[in-house]
Order: C-alpha cells, then structure tokens, then sequence
C-alpha cells in the first residue's frame, strides 16, 4: 500500500468526522436559538399578564380611594349639616357677607368638593373612572355653582392656586357655562 494514499485514506476519515461534528454544532447552535426565542416570548406573555394584574390592581384602588374621599365629603356635611344650612339658604349672600368662621367652613366644604370633583376627572383621564361617573359629578358641580353666589366667587378665587390646569380648563369649558340657575335646578341629583 503506498503511504499516499494512507494519508489520503486519513484525511478523508478525520474530514467525514469534521462534517458531521460541524453539523452537529449547528444543529445544537440553531435549538439553542430556537429554545431562546420560546423562552422570550414565554418571557413577554408572562409580562403582559403582569401588566393586565397591576393595571386592574391600580384602578381599584384608585376607585377605592376615590370613594374615601366621597366618604369623606359625606361625613364632614353630616358633621357641619346646621351650619351649612345657615351659610347655603340664603342664595344671594357673597363671601364679604359671612363672618369668619362662615368663611371658613364654607371654604372648607367648597374646597373638599372641588378636590374631589378635580380627583374624578383627573382618574377619567387616567382611564379609572368611566364616563357615565363624571357625568353625575358634573351634574352636582352644576348644581353645586348654580345654588349661590358663594360657590362661583370661591372658584374664580381659587381656581388658578389650587386645582390643576386641566381641571380648570375643562370646567371653564364644560361646566362653567352651565352655571346659571336654571340649568342647576334640573340638573340636581
């Protein structure tokens, strides 16, 4: 045999063995790829399920919230109910007519009220409160302004201090022009 074609005979052994370790790499290579593109997208199904809970999980409590603060409201016109009386049943009385504890309780109330209406719009825009909700709310702001002319000199008063700008805006186009007293008496709850 000549020695040639041994080292022929070898090389073409040890270059079959090469191949097909070679293509074993790549098949390895490619399952790997392929294990790794199920485990991201197994990755990303689990995120969206996270994020569906938190977003559920972050609306309840902004709604509970958003009834504590109802809640709230509630109890301190329970607590005041008299006083309130004294201040609300006279229709043309200004802020300049109340004495100061008047004053205070009535800023008190307004104040709480229009936070809380703020806070309902501000969670509509956020997607937490529907529609339909911030419909009532502004049912009872229209008639809230339309009663006396407390409540409008108190708004013109504080509303550039103290609520947010696209509060203001969307009252001063919304419900602003609802305000005359007509139109709060038929849209009392």
């Amino acid at each position: 045999m000549d020695k040639s074609f041994k080292v022929a005979s070898r090389y073409t052994h040890w270059r079959e063995r090469t191949v097909d370790a070679t293509t074993t790499l790549q098949l390895l290579g490619s399952l790997g790829e392929f294990l790794g593109a199920l485990a991201v997208l197994a990755t990303l199904g689990y995120l969206v399920v996270q994020t569906n809970q938190n977003t559920k999980m972050l609306r309840s409590t902004s709604y509970n919230s958003w009834v504590d603060s109802r809640r709230g409201a509630l109890n301190m016109l329970a607590d005041h109910a008299q006083d309130y009386a004294k201040i609300y049943t006279q229709p043309n009385r200004s802020l300049q007519d109340l004495d100061p504890a008047e004053r205070l309780l009535h800023a008190a109330l307004f104040t709480h009220r229009m936070n809380y209406h703020e806070q309902t719009y501000l969670n509509y825009l956020d997607g937490t409160v529907d529609a339909q909700i911030l419909a009532h709310m502004d049912r009872q702001v229209i008639f809230l302004f339309g009663m006396n002319r407390l409540n409008q000199e108190s708004w013109d008063s504080l509303k550039s201090r103290i609520y947010d700008p696209r509060f203001v805006a969307y009252v001063e186009q919304n419900i602003r022009p609802k305000f005359d007293s007509e139109t709060a008496k038929q849209a009392r709850p």
